[in-house]
């Protein structure tokens, strides 16, 4: 009743397919490398070529960043064309490299992991769910990452897809500011240092003669003794240098500013934060200021006193030729002898009392 059609295919076995499959992969450079042939697979041939696909997974996007360039400062990521508070590039992926002003922490409510990430133009905060990710990676490391532009609650910050170490930077100096200035996004994410007087409290703040700002400590720092003793009420004049950061507040681009410590010893009382350096140079250069005003007292005591041996012997000569002069005017009165003398040069003839008698 049935006839088969020479035409027909027959179905394809899955050995055939196997077989066809390796021949195909076998082709190309690819399939070479993950040591396809032309035999069936068996099941370490297929885990073999699953080990090779995942490690080029992981390893080209690496090779990738690592030859790439950064095209983008954070100055021109955080840029705000209308103003609005909120960056114009919000996300966008970008490539960012800097130094990292800070060791990377973990916010345990939400076990995200952040850093801060600094460069010439401004700074930003880095942050990942990936804790591996920051694995290796502490504050002063030059490091390149990849990640999109995010923002929420006044904050922006990267959420990055890649970071790599490049190799040891070197953290920027903060600037002296007052706190007027840190109630804008100009030094957003940047490091700051600030010297005004400290106002201690559940929420700490520092204040100087143009306004006040919150400082966020981290909890850690008050297993510190000499760091709690420094933020006792009372401690006036203190510098702090810190990162300026928004805090959360009901997701409003008008978030509070505050300044976040990075370690306890960014907290000095004002009398103890001169930098030892320009103590000795400004003592070097009194010391050499002081030696050459006593040099110059030395010599002109020497001068008034050469001035006044001078005038001594001129008085004293004066006076012997004021005597002279009496003892000759006696002796020509007393006598009536003519007495004369003659100048040579003038031709005047000078003569004695006794010569008119």
């Amino acid at each position: 009743m049935f006839q088969d059609f020479p035409h027909r295919k027959r179905p394809i076995s899955t050995r055939s397919f196997r077989l066809a499959l390796n021949r195909d992969l076998l082709s190309t450079d690819f399939g070479r490398a993950a040591g396809v042939t032309d035999r069936p697979w068996s099941g370490k041939r297929v885990g073999r070529l699953a080990l090779v696909i995942g490690l080029a997974l992981f390893v080209l996007p690496l090779f990738a960043l690592s030859q790439e360039s950064p095209g983008t400062s954070i100055g021109q990521a955080m840029r705000d064309a209308d103003s609005d508070k909120i960056s114009d590039r919000v996300g966008d992926t970008v490539v960012l490299q800097g130094v990292l002003t800070t060791d990377p922490y973990l916010r345990n409510d939400r076990l995200v992991i952040r850093a801060y990430l600094q460069d010439g133009t401004g700074g930003v905060r880095i942050r990942s769910r990936n804790i591996r990710s920051f694995e290796g990676l502490v504050r002063g490391d030059e490091v390149r990452v990849s990640g999109r532009i995010g923002h929420k609650s006044g904050q922006h910050f990267v959420r990055i897809d890649a970071i790599t170490r490049i190799g040891q930077g070197e953290v920027p100096v903060p600037p002296l500011v007052q706190v007027a200035e840190l109630l804008s996004k100009q030094y957003q994410g940047q490091l700051v240092r600030v010297i005004g007087n400290l106002v201690p409290g559940k929420k700490p703040t520092i204040a100087d003669d143009s306004g006040s700002i919150r400082i966020r400590v981290p909890e850690a720092f008050y297993s510190d003794l000499a760091f709690v003793q420094r933020l006792t009420p009372g401690a006036q004049g203190v510098e702090i240098v810190g990162i300026l950061e928004q805090a959360y507040r009901g997701g409003s681009p008008d978030a509070e500013y505050r300044l976040l410590l990075r370690e306890p010893s960014t907290l000095q009382l004002a009398s103890q934060s001169s930098t030892p350096v320009v103590f000795i140079a400004i003592s070097f250069v009194l010391l050499i200021v002081s030696g050459w005003l006593w040099l110059q007292h030395r010599a002109a005591r020497r001068r008034q006193s050469e001035t006044n041996e001078l005038l001594e012997r001129v008085r004293e000569s004066e006076e012997q030729t004021r005597e002279h002069s009496r003892r000759l005017e006696v002796i020509t009165e007393a006598t009536n002898d003519a007495i004369w003398d003659l100048d040579l040069e003038t031709g005047q003839v000078w003569w004695g009392g006794g010569s008119a008698s």
